[in-house]
Order: C-alpha cells, then sequence, then structure tokens
C-alpha cells in the first residue's frame, strides 16, 4: 500500500519521486508499507511494486532506482530497507 502520509512507528520505505515521477503521482514521495514482520525487500521487488501496482501512474515512465545515492540495475537484488533513502529518477533533460 502507498500513502502519501508520514507512517509513524510502521515498517515503510520512503521513496521520493523526482521530475516527471513527481508530476505523474503529484507528489514528492510516497511511503512503502511493508507486511508487519518484514523490514526489507529486494530492489528487483520494489521496482516491480512501483512500475505493477494500479494506483501509482509510474507504469508508462522510464526511471532508474537510486538507494542511498547509488543508482541501482533494473535487474539488481540489492536489499532496500526502511532505513534507506530511495528515489525514483526518470530521464531528465535540459538546455
Amino acid at each position: 500500500m502507498y500513502r502519501k502520509d508520514i507512517l509513524h512507528g510502521q515498517n515503510a520505505i520512503r521513496i521520493r519521486l523526482f521530475a516527471s515521477a513527481r508530476e505523474a503521482a503529484g507528489t514528492e514521495e510516497l511511503l512503502l508499507s511493508l507486511p508487519a514482520g518484514q523490514s526489507s525487500l529486494s530492489a528487483r521487488d520494489l521496482r516491480k511494486k512501483l512500475v505493477d501496482d494500479v494506483s501509482l501512474p509510474l507504469k508508462g515512465i522510464t526511471f532508474v532506482l537510486a538507494i542511498n545515492y547509488r543508482v541501482i540495475p533494473d535487474n539488481s537484488d540489492v536489499t532496500v530497507t526502511c532505513r534507506d533513502e530511495v528515489a525514483v529518477i526518470p530521464p531528465i533533460s535540459g538546455g
């Protein structure tokens, strides 16, 4: 489940959104609640949740995940915990 408000006392991963991902979601961050007893998931599973969840408009957006300021490959099994900083970064262009 994704929520735009703060979930105090619950296991949740805070996900910061940038550029077109922020515009599509209508917020600058999301919180992904984890099931009771779970405090982490793989970056691959997190990405799948972000793309497959019908409540999020990220399905058509190309993006990379950054965990603790490091871009993570799409197929990564890096573990993401509630303490990590996660960012959704779509392609950014400018001129």
